[in-house]
């Protein structure tokens, strides 16, 4: 008898376990890439970059300077530290533009443009530094 019981409790349990998974599984949505791209122009660093012409400027700076972050240790230009080392110190860049911009309603300011503008060329050159150690 309490192995009956038991069995009946263990197949009621998988098959309510299995129910509510299909039931999960069939509710789950994966966003497509339309949706994904439709969003996209409400990213802040893509509004910004389109309202303030120095923002393109700096972004296309740091874009570059990324792309060589992230060839230079496929390379063996730089270490896979250096290469972390540097993607902070673009997020750190990036986030002080988007933080001048939240300050000056959608507009770098010039002294932090300036200020930007030494922090990319110091970036640029760190990577330069790492490239030619490694």
């Amino acid at each position: 008898m309490r192995t009956f019981i038991l069995t009946a409790v263990t197949a009621a349990s998988a098959i309510a376990t299995s129910l509510t998974m299909a039931d999960a599984a069939a509710r789950h949505v994966v966003p497509t890439e339309s949706y994904v791209q439709e969003f996209a122009q409400f990213q802040p660093s893509a509004w910004f970059a389109n309202a303030d012409p120095r923002l393109s400027q700096i972004e296309s700076q740091l874009n570059q300077a990324e792309r060589t972050i992230n060839a230079d240790p496929r390379h063996g230009q730089m270490t896979a530290s250096e290469a972390q080392e540097l993607r902070q110190q673009d997020r750190l860049i990036r986030n002080t533009a988007l933080d001048d911009i939240r300050r000056n309603r959608g507009q770098i300011s010039d002294l932090g443009y300036e200020y930007l503008l030494g922090r990319v060329s110091g970036l640029d050159q760190a990577i330069q530094m790492d490239a030619q150690r490694g």
